[in-house]
């Protein structure tokens, strides 16, 4: 068994502890802080706070971006972030894995497979929520000159879809209905 297969056993195994819990209470109140003080962030050039960077695209919009928050120190933002990465990524893996589980046990094999790789989107959307956060500090830090904003803002947009894309696969898997055929006549 490669290293990728025994982390992802290894993950799925901590499923069935009270890690699941953990992760959402995290979730929830690292999300809560991160909004919360988040606020500061918001100014004419940064409405969506925080995301208004990640999505910039572009040395213009990321530079006065930036400039915008020259009275503010969106850092400590960031830095939390990274651990709110961990909960929600690890959230959502967890409910992927549980939705596999449920598919197999109701023999549903193709959703099960479809949940697992949901799982893994998870992670892998985690992971690139991380490299986009190496990204915003470098912009703060360093300079916002390409290709920083395009690679930040594509790392961003793909965790989004990839997060979007994980917990709608597991929830459809969850409820998708038992199609056992009903016989009307015997």
């Amino acid at each position: 068994m490669d290293s990728g297969k025994k982390l992802v056993a290894l993950l799925g195994s901590s499923v069935r502890t009270p890690a699941p819990l953990i992760a959402l209470a995290a979730t929830f109140l690292l999300g809560w802080l991160l909004s919360h003080n988040g606020e500061a962030l918001k100014t004419a050039d940064a409405p969506m706070r925080v995301v208004s960077l990640e999505l910039a695209w572009h040395t213009e919009v990321a530079q006065r971006i930036v400039n915008s928050w020259k009275n503010v120190h969106p850092v400590p933002q960031i830095l939390w972030d990274f651990l709110f990465i961990v909960a929600y990524a690890y959230l959502v893996f967890a409910f992927g894995i549980t939705a596999a589980r449920y598919a197999n046990y109701r023999n549903r094999p193709v959703l099960a497979r479809f949940a697992g790789y949901a799982a893994l989107a998870a992670l892998f959307a985690g992971a690139c929520d991380i490299v986009e956060n190496f990204g915003l500090l470098w912009m703060i830090g360093m300079d916002a000159r390409q290709p920083v904003p395009f690679i930040t803002s594509l790392f961003a947009a793909l965790k989004f879809l990839l997060i979007s894309a994980a917990f709608v696969v597991s929830l459809v898997t969850l409820l998708w209905p038992d199609c056992q055929e009903k016989r009307m006549w015997k």
